[in-house]
């Protein structure tokens, strides 16, 4: 079976984590490739860090790139 990020939105505000670190909380969606039934999904709140010596463009730019490899981490692909 195998995995895909459905739709990944920020939830909330940015917190500053410390003088480097600043993180934003993410609703993160994962369906199974092929499915054809939008109801089969799951939909999990995750914490994104990133540095804060970014630009906040940077940092939205990240939010994609973090959440599809949090979902291929989180749920590894079986052929």
């Amino acid at each position: 079976m195998n995995f895909e990020l459905k739709k990944v939105e920020p939830m909330g505000g940015v917190s500053l984590k410390d003088d480097n670190t600043s993180t934003q909380l993410l609703s993160i969606t994962v369906g199974v490739v092929g499915c054809p039934y939008d109801d089969i999904k799951t939909t999990k709140m995750i914490t994104y860090e990133f540095s804060n010596a970014i630009t906040v463009a940077e940092a939205r730019a990240g939010i994609e790139t973090f959440a599809s490899a949090w979902v291929t981490t989180t749920y590894p692909n079986i052929d």
